[in-house]
């Protein structure tokens, strides 16, 4: 079981998402899960994500508030 769970969610924001991810990578620890939640972005990523990054994309845009 985790310990520690953040959640980044994103809507057409690659740029800062990979930068954000890229400062997180060395502080990323056996006990911490990062999920990204894509709100049916424009441009969504096609990368190869490593085993701590869970990737959701919804199928439609849930709007800001969600």
């Amino acid at each position: 079981m985790k310990l520690l769970s953040i959640l980044i969610p994103t809507y057409n924001r690659n740029e800062s998402l990979i930068k954000l991810l890229q400062k997180l990578e060395p502080q990323i620890q056996d006990e911490v899960e990062v999920i990204v939640v894509d709100d049916h972005s424009d441009n969504q990523l096609k990368l190869e994500f490593p085993s701590w990054l869970k990737y959701i994309v919804l199928e439609e845009n849930s709007g800001g508030a969600s």
